[in-house]
């Protein structure tokens, strides 16, 4: 029986890998023809017209930037002509790291580190400095204020598919025995030798009459170039004779060898210096497909000798030390915007911070700069590793995924199958690397906020302090009559309630106090799309929402009202064969949370879908209708800008990238229908549309490889979008203390979740995330941390400084002049004549 189970599993997997070549095959007649790229004006430089090792590009006497090019490497370098600084694209000097192999030190002297596959494999790398490059087979067109490269990378070794994998014996005898025997009689003794070493490498299957290539996969690169100098050189084979042979002998179509184009853009801007990979130039043969390009991998990069960071953006911002001597550490890689909820997962992600900002920089020496993913963002993963691990070099760069990949599992051998979409993305991948004045993560965080600012973010009034409260309303539960089983909404913070709390807190002298209220309206707090809206009775109904709007306009506080809209949670109102995204196996995406103590998918709990992108701006628009309807002002959106999901339907095919631009247009529709808007732990492209901000990380993922903490997405909207950071008291990993000194970190404000009601019997439903939201035990906390935050007057400046003294210990400066110290440490910490107690902070 066992027996009979282990070939049914095998014969499934073995079906299952047939129909997905089968699929892969049909999916490759689909793709799309590519336009032929425009390469007028370009010149290849292996004629040997391009020798200058310094050619002067472009110049920009707003930025002092001058561009520079050395033809015979297509290597740039810029040039700082206020300060004397240059940064190149490539390492300058020999690496003399111990244990550097030949790959890495082709990879430092590339532009481009390609990555492809054939059918079902994963993604293999070519390196354009050794299969371009070094082979000086790249073009060159100057363009105004900059050049474009076209690379042709390619591997020009023979193939063993340039060889005859059968032919038949009169063939082999005619076209080349007949030419080593006659060699032969002339005493040629190497021409004994190459049929002696063709026989070898021959077998002869007397029953078909032909001769067939032996283990042609596992044939050495010399000796395929052996065979082929025999065939072709010595002997009257031809291409055309291989053609011929392949047709006859039924040999499949011809892999051939990867072969790519992939031209880049350099330019000056007004703001800095561009580099582009231009989508129009990608190039692909039949059988071997661009999965990602690496794109930069060394700009900028720094030596051992070198001191400095590197920032990247995970959570609120990190910070690598250069030389930090962690080896032991994995690099770090993460996707721009998280989870693509297109794709399926099969165990838990690890718990971390999304990547919510298309940045990246280095500080080197004296020097820095930051780079902006200004296209392709949607599509990009930023990487950075330390020296001494492969070679003497500190690294950041961005990967940018020309397709996108999804995996299906293969039961019972821990194998898989990968599934790729057809088409490459559409988008250009380019990045803008400006260079600030503050030669720091601050100055850097300065250029980001001016950059956030010319894309619409507002600037903010500043009115202090401002307390963020999100009330939870009603939930459903299952409820028994005569044994049968109906859903309920019990109320867990009427409105009546929200008032009563809202009331003491003003009476006893908090100001500025931020509502969101959350499970008013269909079905509570896992509620159904908002695109049909009926509030809740259970918490007061429409008369005591309205009774509520009245009281915080009379109060002067900002009541939001809350709604999830892209993850739907049931499907009343919602038809999720035509509105719920697809994965590219074409099954809709259905998700599940995850169990905590095996790690999969808990099919026993209710699954949730993701709204697709074409189905988003008729929702929206629906949803307007009805919060219009019943009067409601603001709106506080708890995941529209936090989640970003492909499309993967072939009939209907949406990258990341394009359901960006989707979201991106819809919500300036619902900045448009609001007064003010709100949202939670958004993505930074969110913020042009937004007025306030809560679940702002204040930290990052703690990778074993990052060295610190920094608040960069703080400090790059600080003047421009009220924030606050997560919820105080559903944060099981900190305590409340922490919260306060990191809100002087980061200037940021409070934010608490609360329920009138006793919340313990949460504890065994879908909700007990929120077992600790009974407002009456966290209140006179909520008070007291106001009144200490709120006396220290820096919530009406802006954060302008940050340092980083030790592991534990910070200093902040706000913009009226006020500079403390914060320790996060056990103990006491000494500064000069300054002592900043454990867990505390001192105002300087």
């Amino acid at each position: 029986m066992k027996t009979f189970i282990i070939k049914l599993i095998s014969l499934c997997i073995v079906i299952t890998a047939i129909y997905l070549l089968v699929t892969t095959e049909y999916k490759d007649d689909l793709r799309k023809p590519r336009k032929e790229y425009d390469k007028t004006g370009y010149k290849l430089v292996s004629d040997g017209n391009l020798t200058n090792t310094n050619k002067s590009v472009a110049e920009n006497s707003e930025t002092g930037l001058s561009l520079y090019i050395d033809e015979t490497t297509s290597h740039i370098t810029l040039e700082n002509t206020n300060t004397g600084q240059t940064w190149t694209s490539n390492v300058q000097e020999k690496d003399n790291f111990e244990g550097i192999v030949r790959s890495t030190k082709k990879l430092q002297q590339s532009t481009l580190k390609i990555w492809y596959y054939n059918k079902l494999e994963d993604p293999k790398a070519m390196l354009n400095y050794e299969f371009s490059i070094e082979e000086q087979n790249y073009l060159i067109r100057y363009i105004p204020n900059g050049v474009e490269v076209l690379y042709i990378i390619c591997d020009t070794n023979h193939s063993v598919y340039d060889l005859p994998l059968r032919i038949s014996i009169e063939r082999m005898q005619s076209l080349v025995f007949d030419k080593l025997d006659k060699l032969i009689d002339t005493g040629d003794i190497s021409a004994a030798r190459d049929k002696r070493l063709l026989n070898s490498n021959y077998m002869y299957n007397e029953k078909y009459g032909i001769y067939v290539l032996k283990n042609p996969e596992n044939l050495a690169q010399n000796m395929i170039d052996i065979i082929y100098g025999i065939l072709y050189e010595k002997g009257d084979y031809t291409a055309q004779e291989l053609l011929y042979d392949n047709e006859v002998q039924g040999v499949s179509d011809d892999k051939g060898k990867p072969y790519f184009e992939v031209g880049v853009r350099y330019t000056l801007t007004d703001s800095g210096f561009k580099a582009t990979i231009i989508n129009e130039s990608l190039f692909e043969n039949k059988h071997y497909l661009i999965s990602h390009i690496d794109l930069l991998p060394y700009f900028g990069a720094g030596s051992v000798n070198d001191k400095g960071y590197i920032v990247v953006p995970d959570g609120s911002g990190a910070i690598m030390n250069f030389n930090n001597g962690k080896t032991y550490a994995t690099q770090y890689e993460k996707k721009l915007y998280g989870k693509d909820y297109g794709k399926a997962v099969y165990s838990a992600p690890e718990k971390s911070y999304n990547a919510s900002m298309p940045i990246f920089g280095m500080k080197k020496n004296d020097d820095a700069f930051l780079a902006i993913i200004t296209e392709g963002d949607a599509a990009a993963s930023v990487i950075a590793d330390i020296s001494e691990k492969y070679d003497s070099y500190n690294k950041v760069y961005a990967r940018f995924y020309c397709r996108e990949k999804d995996v299906l599992p293969l039961l019972g051998i821990g194998n898989k199958i990968n599934m790729w979409s057809v088409d490459l993305n559409s988008t250009d991948y380019s990045i803008e690397f400006r260079f600030p004045e503050k030669k720091d993560y601050l100055g850097m965080a300065e250029i980001y906020n001016s950059y956030l600012k010319s894309l619409g973010m507002k600037e903010k009034e500043n009115k202090g302090l401002r307390l963020n409260l999100t009330f939870l309303g009603g939930y459903s539960d299952t409820e028994h009559f005569l044994g049968i089983p109906y859903t309920k909404v019990k109320p867990l913070t009427t409105t009546s309630q929200v008032k009563k709390i809202t009331q003491q807190l003003l009476d006893d002298g908090i100001k500025n106090i931020d509502i969101s209220y959350r499970g008013w309206m269909n079905g509570g707090i896992t509620h159904s799309l908002p695109n049909s809206i009926d509030i809740e009775n259970s918490i007061g109904g429409e008369k005591g929402i309205n009774s509520l709007m009245k009281f915080c306009k009379k109060e002067d506080i900002n009541l939001f009202f809350e709604t999830d809209f892209l993850k739907i949670n049931t499907t009343d109102h919602f038809k999720k064969g035509k509105e719920a995204t697809r994965l590219m196996s074409g099954d809709v995406a259905t998700h599940y949370p995850f169990n905590d103590a095996t790690l999969l998918p808990d099919i026993s709990k209710n699954p949730y879908w993701v709204l697709n992108p074409y189905s988003i701006e008729s929702n929206i628009n629906r949803m307007n209708k009805e919060y219009k309807k019943y009067g409601l002002k603001n709106i506080s959106l708890s995941d529209y800008g936090n989640i970003l999901s492909g499309h993967y339907d072939e009939k209907k095919f949406y990258y990341k990238n394009e359901t960006l631009a989707i979201i991106q247009e819809n919500f300036k529709e619902i900045e448009d229908s609001y007064n003010l808007t709100m949202a939670h732990s958004p993505n930074i492209y969110s913020t042009p549309y937004l007025d306030h901000i809560v679940d702002l990380p204040l930290e990052s993922s703690y990778y074993s490889i990052l060295d610190g903490d920094i608040p960069f997405y703080q400090l790059a909207i600080s003047d421009s979008i009220n924030y606050a950071g997560t919820a105080i008291n559903l944060d099981e990993k900190h305590d409340i203390n922490w919260h306060m000194l990191k809100a002087i970190e980061t200037g940021s404000n409070i934010n608490f979740t609360w329920s009138y009601s006793d919340t313990f019997n949460l504890m065994t439903t879908d909700y007990n995330q929120y077992y600790s939201t009974k407002y009456s035990e966290w209140y006179d906390d909520a008070v007291n941390l106001y009144n200490e935050l709120d006396n220290l007057g820096i919530y009406n400046e802006k954060l302008v400084e940050h340092e980083i003294i030790n592991e534990m210990v910070r200093r902040v400066k706000y913009s009226d002049g006020t500079e403390i110290y914060i320790n996060y440490g056990n103990t006491d910490f000494d500064l000069e004549n300054l002592t900043i107690l454990a867990n505390s902070y001192t105002l300087v």
